[in-house]
């Protein structure tokens, strides 16, 4: 992948290109947050058809670190919370 934390970027990751999408792309946020939940970093930003294929874009760039995926103001899901930051994953 190309691109920086904080900046668009075209997201290429094997069978979840663009190619065969039909309809608009929505735009999407992955937060990447240390152990207390707060944000470590600028966003990633990129745009899937859906939240399905958002949440495999953001598993693939999670590598093992605790993240939020948002769409707009709704947050879509999060991974890796402790028990003691759970709370910010609701």
């Amino acid at each position: 992948m190309v691109g920086t934390r904080g900046a668009r970027f075209d997201v290429r990751i094997s069978g979840i290109e663009r190619t065969g999408v039909s309809g608009p792309l929505r735009q999407y946020r992955l937060y990447f947050l240390n152990a207390a939940g707060k944000i470590e970093t600028a966003p990633y930003e990129f745009e899937a058809p859906d939240d399905q294929t958002a949440g495999r874009v953001a598993e693939a760039w999670r590598e093992g670190r605790t993240i939020e995926l948002w769409n707009g103001e709704r947050k879509v899901r999060c991974w890796g919370f402790s028990n003691s930051a759970n709370a910010r994953c609701n």
